[in-house]
């Protein structure tokens, strides 16, 4: 829908020119004006797509009124009328950027000729700012993919170094020397509903969205998107990573904005084919510290024993067998036992046992449970 002004200070001319616009063009809403100041009022709440202004009128004249209308919009299209003996006083508008001029009297001919080619133009330019703005979302999302791919990439312990330079390249950053950095939301009561569920998921990403936004801006990072009740960040260098203050206050603006309760968790700063370790000990300091902002310095130097490791394996089992909604946070908290005990090489043999005998013990579960079959049969279907 194309939104015409036509400002005149004879009527004829609007009712005359609103007529032959209105019967040639459908997709078409007019709005008229008898002085420029009237017409500076209707340029504010109509929004116009053109203008067609005579250049002498009582009082503002057009002249006055286009300079005017520059100041706060300079992409309509103007379209001047004027008699022939106002033509050089017309030609001075030329650096206002008008498109196109109109001499009175107006012949029907020539004003449907010159709107045609306003609107082509107009159509025109509307179809490059959508190309345009398709080019840039579409690079967005495809450094939001690379990011993406670069914490899966840590998360999953994969050989991310071999593609190194295009993370540099597409995502603007030396990927050099930094630490990782553990955002760990307060979980949902057991009992909460889907409801519920879903507006706390909504919640996390709304501030995961926030986060790419402010903290790019402060420091040189890249942020992953909600993992369960995880975000992510990477910082590059030293940069305010190590500022307690800062982190305790990034967390309390979190809280106010979201309504989130959250912890943070630090590694150490390391070399980039390193930042897997961080990543670990971002995890591990959250169990390991009552900090609300844990560095790697505050974890507790005591470890959990064999027989509450054990206990904790077998609640894993029976949670997972009766289906209890804690599951998940069982294997959280086995997930992160198991990667400290892992860091004393004294009991590596005893963890990989433990690992194998838990996993043995769940398949047996889904075995009696016929999910072992199904898993077997869509196993054999992909070979």
């Amino acid at each position: 829908m194309v939104r015409v002004l036509i400002v005149d200070d004879e009527t004829i001319v609007l009712e005359s020119v609103s007529q032959v616009l209105k019967s040639q063009y459908e997709d078409i809403v007019i709005e008229t004006a008898k002085n420029a100041r009237e017409g500076l009022i209707k340029v504010e709440h109509f929004r116009p797509h053109i203008i067609m202004t005579d250049i002498r009128m009582p009082g503002m004249n057009g002249l006055e009124f286009i300079e005017r209308i520059r100041k706060v919009d300079q992409q309509v299209k103007i379209i001047i009328v004027s008699a022939y003996d106002q033509f050089e006083f017309a030609k001075d508008a030329v650096k206002y950027n008008v498109e196109d001029y109109l001499l009175k009297p107006l012949t029907k001919t020539k004003m449907i000729e010159i709107i045609g080619s306003t609107l082509l133009k107009i159509d025109s330019e509307e179809e490059k700012r959508h190309k345009e703005l398709d080019h840039i979302e579409r690079y967005y999302q495809s450094v939001n993919l690379v990011e993406s791919n670069f914490f899966n990439s840590i998360l999953l312990n994969r050989n991310f170094m071999k593609h190194i330079a295009h993370y540099r390249e597409i995502l603007e950053i030396t990927l050099e020397t930094g630490r990782m950095v553990t955002i760990e939301f307060a979980n949902l009561p057991s009992k909460a509903n889907m409801d519920e569920l879903n507006y706390y998921n909504q919640k996390i990403n709304d501030c995961c969205d926030y986060i790419k936004t402010s903290l790019k801006f402060q420091l040189p990072s890249l942020i992953s998107n909600p993992f369960l009740n995880r975000i992510f960040i990477y910082l590059e260098g030293q940069s305010q990573s190590n500022d307690r203050y800062y982190w305790t206050t990034f967390l309390q603006n979190i809280g106010e904005r979201f309504g989130l309760r959250g912890r943070i968790g630090l590694g150490e700063i390391k070399e980039i084919e390193r930042i897997y370790e961080s990543y670990e000990e971002a995890i591990l300091v959250l169990r390991q510290s009552e900090q609300e902002v844990a560095f790697v310095q505050d974890r507790s130097t005591a470890f959990i024993s064999l027989e509450e490791i054990d206990n904790l394996t077998q609640s894993l089992v029976d949670d997972f067998l009766t289906k209890q909604k804690r599951f998940k946070q069982s294997l959280r908290q086995y997930e992160f036992e198991m990667l400290n005990l892992m860091k004393r090489p004294e009991l590596l043999k005893y963890a990989e046992a433990n690992l194998l005998e838990t996993m043995v013990q769940i398949v047996s579960i889904c075995r009696r449970a016929n999910i072992q079959r199904d898993v077997e049969k869509t196993y054999l279907s992909v070979k």
